[in-house]
């Protein structure tokens, strides 16, 4: 039980997959873990009850929020790059059984105008990959959290299960 500071940013991860997600920092750490939790079964309390956070405890918020973000985003970054390798090796792979197969119809092709077809695709394709191989290290540059605070504020704990 007690009073508590909190902040919630809204983490914007980029990379190979965007995506948005909350990440709570609370004065204490134990309650960071679990604030989803306890602010579902939360109730507001009495607006003269409240207090405000004071600039030192942002303070202490803030470089909080800057030690987990810090190590998250390493984390992502890492992990982009591996989902990243793994997809260029998945590319490669699909990309020259297309060109095998591509090749072989080209080969047994008679006809002029099913060469130039065939010769097409093989352009085509060749395209398609460099293409695909761009997005993959584009996203895989672009890796990053960028972080925007949402919330502000005290939390009363009344009582404490587990």
């Amino acid at each position: 039980p007690g009073i508590y500071t909190f902040a919630v940013y809204q983490w914007q991860r980029y990379g190979v997959r965007d995506d948005a997600v909350l990440q709570p920092v609370c004065s204490d750490p134990r309650l960071t873990g679990r604030f989803m939790e306890v602010l579902r079964t939360a109730r507001p309390v009495d607006p003269g009850a409240a207090q405000w956070p004071t600039p030192e405890a942002v303070e202490d918020l803030e470089s909080e929020h800057y030690r987990i973000w810090s190590a998250a985003r390493a984390e992502h970054r890492e992990r982009t790059q591996g989902t990243a390798q793994y997809r260029r090796e998945s590319l490669r792979t699909s990309h020259q059984s297309r060109l095998a197969l591509l090749r072989e119809q080209l080969a047994q092709a008679q006809d002029a105008r099913i060469r130039r077809m065939r010769e097409a695709q093989i352009a085509s394709a060749e395209a398609d990959h460099s293409r695909r191989l761009a997005e993959i290290d584009a996203s895989e540059q672009r890796a990053d959290i960028i972080s925007q605070l949402v919330a502000l504020g005290t939390i009363v704990v009344e009582e404490c299960n587990g």
